[in-house]
């Protein structure tokens, strides 16, 4: 970037965020005396920040988030009167080690990203009289901080966010205004009693997901008429879900008691208002059936259900919600034939937006649903560029998208991985540890976006379907320990993303087939198979035929997506959840477009909306 001198402009708006920007700050930029707002975001500038080197009195909004620039804030009682007031400051990633001293002279200020830095100790309570407490929003998330200085008092504030801190013991009382509150990842220990009770009117945003507090969910949550997401996963709480948790509220799009010891049935009462986009209720100790309520949650694309206690059949009915995405009911009790023909399933009549099924781990029994995957839509038909383009799953609210954070388990060799926040093009089928029999259906081979595929642990018999080399997409194919025969069928080279195979533990024979990509595996991918032989498991095959590589059919063309973005399941640690690391190894190309995308929630927008609701209700 070129620096200029002695810079007269009548230059206001200034917004150069998210480029490559590298070197120290041009200094002209400092001399703009117009200037109200400038954006220097997600670039790589460094060196250090004096801020009482502008010329304009008052910046609206000035962004220096995310480079790698160290801020100068020790500042005196003389040089205050050089330094601008603030409207919108945000300093996130600008490796602060304290909340700085001069805010408390900043008159105006509305909002504060002090994000992702080394802030450690204690929370002043001055911090909340920041603006003559006119401070709106506050995020001091991913910090070190351990406690918070009583009494505060919040005036105005709004939004507050102090995610990933070491902040321990009671839960703070919620902010009178508050619409926006995220205590999560923290060792809070203890909820106030009556905490619900003090929730306001217009909060639409809880989170204190990943703490430690134990006791009960209040029936006060009830009564919180605007809460759009409630998120208590990953604590200790217990007893039952009160049952009028979702029915008198239908502004609710997420619920998420995830990781928890709740038990007892699923009483909750799903009205024809329902409004619900994501439902977690995975990792506790809930029994009884699937609430049939749960057929007016029209707008529902996440249903976990996974691990607990819930005997059933296989609910077909949910084939009605439309925009079930997601459905995972993995280590339960639930049993019977996953086909459903009383409801006429078909390629007609089928499941159009299902992408990841998870039955895992269950007492199913029968043939592996032909008629299902025949109706998996989302899984059969070919991408095209125009539909094809990686997003999260989201929500939208007040006509915002907002990302919140849902993960999937998958169980591939005896591993137990996690997704966090899940890709719109991801998609898996994970049928294994139940009681399936037969052969594997030739159906199977029009999943032509299937990434994952795992049947192991049934007692499958017959052969490996060649018809399998149809799944160009796909990335991971687990058939071991069940009672497969025959060869390893050759026309598996053809695949060539896979990045996982494992065969072992069956009743196969012959010449492991060589390729490029074959060749990768080793032999705890064809273990326990004791006719088959090959380089992999180092078995001689004296006298045996090579088999003749296949010819790929011309008329198959292969899919366009895969050029852009696509997800390898592979070796390696990326991320952790519950002390459960996550071996998931990105692309080169999907690891750029993940590192761009935003953190977890568009933030402003979604509090600049909520602020526009409030006043309108007033």
């Amino acid at each position: 970037m070129i620096d200029l001198q002695n810079v007269t402009s009548p230059l206001q708006y200034l917004h150069l965020s998210s480029n490559d920007f590298e070197e120290t700050i041009p200094t002209f930029l400092f001399q703009l005396p117009n200037l109200t707002m400038l954006d220097l975001s997600s670039n790589k500038f460094n060196g250090i920040v004096h801020l009482t080197k502008f010329k304009s009195q008052y910046i609206d909004i000035l962004d220096f988030s995310h480079n790698n620039l160290v801020i100068e804030t020790t500042i005196s009682t003389s040089e205050l009167p050089l330094l601008p007031q603030f409207g919108d400051l945000n300093l996130a990633s600008c490796n602060l080690r304290k909340i700085p001293d001069f805010l408390k002279s900043q008159s105006m200020l509305w909002w504060l990203d002090l994000s992702n830095n080394t802030i450690s100790g204690e929370i002043p309570n001055w911090i909340w009289g920041i603006g003559n407490e006119k401070l709106y929003g506050l995020n001091l998330s991913h910090n070190r901080l351990t406690h918070m200085k009583e009494p505060m008092e919040y005036g105005s504030l709004t939004f507050l966010d102090l995610n990933s801190n070491m902040l321990s013991g009671q839960i703070p009382r919620p902010p009178p205004e508050a619409q926006y509150l995220d205590f999560s990842n923290n060792n809070f220990s203890m909820i106030p009693l009556h905490i619900a009770d003090q929730i306001p009117y217009h909060l639409y945003f809880f989170s204190m997901a990943k703490n430690r507090v134990s006791g009960k969910i209040s029936t006060s949550w009830c009564r919180a008429a605007y809460l759009e997401v409630l998120d208590l996963s990953h604590n200790a709480l217990h007893a039952t879900i009160p049952s009028c948790l979702v029915q008198n509220n239908s502004d609710l799009a997420v619920v998420n008691l995830r990781g928890n010891h709740l038990s007892g049935e699923i009483s909750l009462k799903f009205q024809h208002s329902c409004s619900l986009e994501t439902l977690d209720l995975s990792q506790n100790l809930l029994e009884g059936k699937v609430p049939p309520s749960l057929i007016n949650c029209t707008e529902l694309r996440i249903l976990n259900l996974g691990n607990n206690k819930i005997s059933d059949t296989f609910p077909c009915w949910l084939n009605k919600l439309s925009n079930l995405h997601i459905l995972v009911l993995r280590s339960n009790h639930f049993h019977g034939s996953v086909s459903c023909p009383m409801l006429g399933i078909g390629v007609n009549d089928s499941w159009p937006s299902l992408q990841v099924i998870d039955l895992s781990s269950n007492n199913f029994s029968g043939h592996l649903p032909t008629d299902l995957f025949l109706a998996l839509k989302a899984i059969l038909v070919e991408r095209n560029e125009l539909n094809s383009k990686a997003d999260y799953l989201h929500f939208t609210s007040q006509g915002v998208s907002i990302y919140y954070q849902d993960s999937v388990i998958l169980s591939l060799k005896g591993q137990i991985y996690t997704i966090e926040r899940i890709l719109s093009i991801f998609t898996s089928i994970d049928f294994s540890s139940n009681q399936f029999e037969g052969s594997i259906p030739e159906s199977v081979r029009e999943l032509k976006q299937l990434y994952l595929l795992n049947i192991s642990h049934n007692a499958l018999t017959g052969n490996i379907p060649p018809s399998l080399q149809n799944l160009k997409a796909l990335e991971a194919l687990d058939l071991s320990f069940n009672n497969l025969t025959g060869n390893i069928p050759v026309q598996i080279e053809i695949l060539t993303f896979l990045e996982i195979l494992n065969v072992s533990y069956n009743h196969l024979v012959g010449r492991i087939p060589r390729s490029t990509q074959l060749d990768t595996f080793d032999a705890s991918s064809f273990m326990g198979n004791k006719g088959l032989c090959g380089f992999q498991l180092n078995v001689s095959c004296s006298g045996i035929d090579e088999p003749a590589s296949p010819i790929p059919e011309s008329e198959e063309k292969e899919s366009t997506h895969h050029v852009d973005i696509y997800i390898s399941i592979a070796f390696g640690f990326a991320a952790g959840l519950g002390g459960i690391f996550v071996p998931l190894l990105l692309s080169s190309k999907w690891r750029s477009y993940y590192n761009k995308m935003i953190d977890g929630i568009l933030l402003k927008i979604f509090f600049q909306r909520g602020q526009e609701r409030r006043k309108k209700s007033r």
